[in-house]
C-alpha cells in the first residue's frame, strides 16, 4: 500500500500534557507532526431516492394539455436504479454468487431488499440489451483462425443442460443447450478440443488436440497406474510446448530439425507404451 497525498479526512491528535514537566499542551503549541493513514470502506448510506415528475403544461395559444415524457430507463412508478442493477449483475455473473446469498449481501450492506424474482428480471433485462453483443462475439469466435472448444454439464431448473464454450485468446462465447452434441455452427479455422468424437464431423475445420487434457490424462497414468512411459511423455510434451512458446515470442518458426526431434521422441515413447500394454 502507498500513502495518498489527498486523504478524504484528517484527524489531528495532540498530547494533553508535557511528558517532561506535566504542563498542559494545546494545538497552538504544536511544532510538527508524523502521520499514519488508514484505508477503509465508507459508512453505508441510506438509499438515494430520485423522484422524476412529468409535468403537464397547458398551451396558452390553443389550450391543449401536453405532458412531459419520463427519461429512458424510468418505466415504472417505483423501481431500482442502474447502479443497483449493475452491482447485482456483477455479483451474480462475475462473482457467481447464488441469488439468495446475493439478496442477503445487498440487504446487509446497503439496506436494499431484493427477492429472487427481481434479481432474475434484472439479469434477463441485461441479457436482452446485450443480445447483439453476444451474436457479435459468437461470429468473431467462429471465424477466428484458432479457437478452443469444450463443454460441461450442469443443472438448470432441475434438468441437465450443457454449457458449450468456444474461446480465443481474447474472446469467450458461452452457449447453453439441452443437447451435448449441439455444436457451434459456421466454424472455420483450427479447433482445439479434448478428442471428444462429436467434434470430428465438423466440416471446414482442422483439428488439434488440447495439450492440457493430454497432461492431465498422463498425470493419472503416472500417479495411479505407475506407468513410467507416461512420465517421459509428460516431460516431452512440456518441452515441445516451451520450445513453441519461445519461438512464438521471438517471432520465428520452430526449426524443422527441432520438430523432427520432438516427433522421433514422441514415437519412441509411444512404442514403449505399446510394449507396456500389448507385449
Amino acid at each position: 500500500m502507498r500513502r495518498t497525498e489527498t486523504p478524504d479526512a484528517t484527524i489531528n491528535h495532540y498530547p494533553a500534557v508535557c511528558a517532561g514537566c506535566g504542563e498542559a499542551l494545546t494545538a497552538a503549541t504544536a511544532t510538527d507532526h508524523v502521520a499514519r493513514q488508514v484505508f477503509d470502506l465508507p459508512e453505508p448510506r441510506p438509499l438515494i431516492v430520485t423522484e422524476h415528475r412529468a409535468h403537464g403544461c397547458r398551451c396558452t395559444a390553443c389550450g391543449a394539455q401536453t405532458r412531459a415524457a419520463f427519461p429512458d430507463g424510468v418505466p415504472a412508478p417505483v423501481q431500482y436504479g442502474p447502479r443497483i442493477a449493475g452491482f447485482v449483475l456483477y455479483l451474480l455473473h462475475d462473482q457467481l454468487l447464488p441469488e439468495k446469498r446475493l439478496a442477503m449481501l445487498m440487504a446487509d450492506l446497503f439496506g436494499v431488499t431484493l427477492v429472487a424474482a427481481t434479481i432474475a428480471r434484472i439479469s434477463r433485462d441485461c441479457a436482452g440489451r446485450y443480445a447483439g453483443f453476444a451474436d457479435a462475439v459468437r461470429d468473431l469466435v467462429a471465424a477466428a483462425a484458432l479457437k478452443h472448444l469444450d463443454e460441461t454439464g450442469f443443472r438448470i431448473g432441475g434438468k441437465t443442460q450443457w454449457l458449450h464454450i468456444a474461446s480465443t485468446l481474447r474472446l469467450t462465447f458461452y452457449r447453453v443447450s439441452p443437447k451435448r452434441g449441439s455444436l457451434l455452427a459456421n466454424v472455420t479455422g483450427i479447433v482445439v478440443h479434448d478428442h471428444w468424437k462429436p467434434y470430428y464431423p465438423m466440416t471446414g475445420v482442422r483439428h488439434a488436440l488440447c495439450n492440457a487434457h493430454h497432461l492431465r490424462e498422463l498425470k493419472a497414468l503416472v500417479e495411479i497406474e505407475q506407468e513410467d512411459w507416461a512420465r517421459r511423455m509428460q516431460r516431452r510434451l512440456r518441452r515441445a510446448c516451451h520450445a513453441s512458446n519461445l519461438a512464438r515470442e521471438r517471432g520465428v518458426p520452430l526449426m524443422p530439425g527441432r520438430i523432427a526431434l520432438f516427433e522421433r521422441c514422441y514415437y519412441t515413447i509411444r512404442a514403449e507404451w505399446l510394449v507396456f500394454h500389448y507385449y
